[in-house]
């Protein structure tokens, strides 16, 4: 009913019959604002969807459109992939963001499509030409599966409909990891194919996401941590048992036939194995280091820069192992039966990763990954109250490295998951020690690397003062290898010193196969060094 202090106004005009002033019915319904730029991006992101898809169909159908007139037909396909993935994004963007019931259901069904999919295509694989471009896409469909129905986890408030998911994504993750170590420890093959699938890529993946969804106060993400750990211990128990007591006992004649298992099966699985205890460990444990690791991981997630990153580091990636493949791999000429003749020069990835550009991204990424981790806190003030928290300036300082560290390993991760592909879907097996070695001294180089870039965050509360002072201390470590070479022939001992501080020197002995541990004290030593002076800059804000 309208109020009694506000009355109508009447014109003195004649009404007609058929028309009458509407009464006032105040106060108006209240609506909820709208969500109009996810849906923005959602609406977006279908378009982009549906036309790359449909570029893909007509070019399986072989049907000739407006590009192929404009176009080479493999330049047609990497934009359709292009508009793909940018559509699977804006979907994704509005699936996290939107919380209107039809649509998060919509979401949540999605997502189970998805994997219903994979999980076709895998388990039942199609023999129709169809069906043999399908089956690549298995492993992008399950994960995609499982990002929808994240996005899904996030809006959703019913209890029964959050618990019925969380358990079939926990599940799924469950069955994958433990069918991964349990064939990949028996079927050596297996494990360099699938098994690494199983482990890392689908089982690991789903059970995180199981334990976040849950919570960290949750039972059920304690006792699943517990079970990774377990899984975890197992897997690298038996690796050791199999690399080196195995091989004791054929030198001493008690094993008659002996297959070498070390390189690469039982590394392979040492690490897995490893990698789940780690997990597990930053999962179940209540430990300061832990805890302030885990509250750093999640706010670099939690800031748009890190996705911005992770994309333009894997479209680089991409872009690389196309010309790995095309050049390195595979003959421009065709042979006598009119195939393309495959080459494998060993190293094979030699000339996947010995590219400047994945370095001078580098040069650019780390300023960015570090640049807020001690300013922005220092900024907004809440450094102070962690330092007079009970615990010591060194945690807090080993934290923030931990965590910039393991989203660094993430930013090259893509390197290695494309040549996972080129081995599953290739079906043959190239040298995989320099993919080992190369890791490690990007694990020990990044730290060092990023210890620098959190000692600048220390000194300064604005983030572009420490983002400019890493990125001229990584040109300056990238200039050491066009400086040793300006040096002198009779200066051998200076050309060594400089041989072992630079990190682009060590890469390309790595990505041969050669690694020496005194190669890595200096970055070791880095390390400490810059972590050491950090700890001191912390302290001496007590005395100010």
């Amino acid at each position: 009913m309208s109020s009694k202090a506000i009355q109508e106004r009447r014109d003195g005009a004649a009404l007609t019959a058929r028309w009458q002033t509407p009464r006032e019915m105040a106060p108006s319904e209240v609506r909820d604002v709208q969500p109009w730029l996810p849906r923005a991006f959602g609406i977006t992101g279908l378009f982009f969807f549906v036309l790359g898809a449909v570029l893909l169909l007509l070019m399986g159908w072989g049907r000739q459109t407006l590009f192929h007139y404009l176009m080479a037909p493999w330049l047609v396909s990497y934009i359709a992939t292009m508009l793909l993935l940018i559509g699977l994004g804006g979907l994704l963007i509005h699936a996290a963001t939107d919380s209107d019931y039809q649509i998060r259901r919509s979401y949540m069904a999605l997502g189970f499509a998805w994997i219903l999919v994979g999980l076709a295509v895998s388990l039942f694989p199609p023999t129709s030409v169809w069906g043999g471009r399908l089956h690549p896409l298995r492993l992008p469909c399950i994960f995609l599966g499982l990002l929808f129905l994240v996005a899904f986890l996030r809006n959703e408030t019913d209890a029964y409909v959050r618990d019925v998911v969380t358990y079939l994504i926990g599940g799924l993750g469950a069955v994958m990891a433990v069918a991964g170590f349990l064939f990949g420890s028996i079927i050596n093959e297996f494990l360099l194919s699938y098994g690494i699938i199983l482990i890392l890529l689908l089982g690991l993946p789903f059970l995180v996401a199981f334990v976040v969804a849950r919570g960290e106060q949750d039972d059920l993400a304690y006792y699943a941590g517990l079970g990774m750990a377990v899984v975890g211990a197992l897997a690298f128990i038996i690796a050791i048992v199999r690399s080196i007591l195995i091989p004791a006992l054929a030198r001493l004649h008690w094993i008659q036939h002996y297959t070498p298992y070390m390189m690469p099966y039982g590394l392979i699985l040492m690490a897995a194995g490893l990698l789940y205890l780690l997990v597990a460990a930053g999962v179940c444990s209540d430990r300061q280091l832990v805890v302030l690791t885990r509250r750093e991981l999640a706010s670099i997630f939690f800031s748009p820069i890190a996705y911005v990153v992770l994309m333009g580091i894997t479209f680089i990636a991409w872009w690389l192992f196309v010309q790995f493949f095309l050049q390195a791999l595979w003959t421009l000429e065709p042979d006598m039966s009119g195939n393309h003749a495959v080459t494998n020069p060993e190293p094979v990835v030699a000339s996947y990763f010995l590219a400047w550009f994945p370095i001078i991204c580098l040069i650019f990424a780390v300023p960015v990954v570090t640049m807020r981790l001690l300013s922005e806190e220092h900024r907004t003030g809440t450094l102070e109250m962690a330092l007079t928290a009970p615990m010591d300036e060194a945690v807090i300082v080993v934290s923030k490295l931990l965590a910039a560290l393991v989203f660094f390993i993430i930013l090259w991760l893509p390197f290695a998951l494309f040549l996972v592909g080129l081995r599953v879907e290739g079906g043959k097996q190239f040298d995989y020690t320099p993919v080992l070695a190369f890791y490690v001294v990007l694990l020990v180089t990044g730290a060092g690397f990023l210890s620098m870039g959190v000692f600048f965050s220390s000194l300064t509360k604005n983030q572009i003062a420490a983002a400019i002072l890493t990125f001229v201390g990584m040109v300056v470590m990238t200039l050491v290898f066009f400086i040793k070479r300006m040096v002198p022939t009779g200066l051998l001992n200076l050309r060594d010193a400089l041989t072992h501080i630079s990190f682009v020197d060590l890469w390309f002995e790595a990505v041969q196969g050669k690694l020496k541990t005194v190669d890595l004290l200096f970055w070791l030593s880095a390390t400490v060094f810059w972590l050491y002076a950090t700890v001191k800059v912390l302290e001496s804000r007590k005395w100010r």
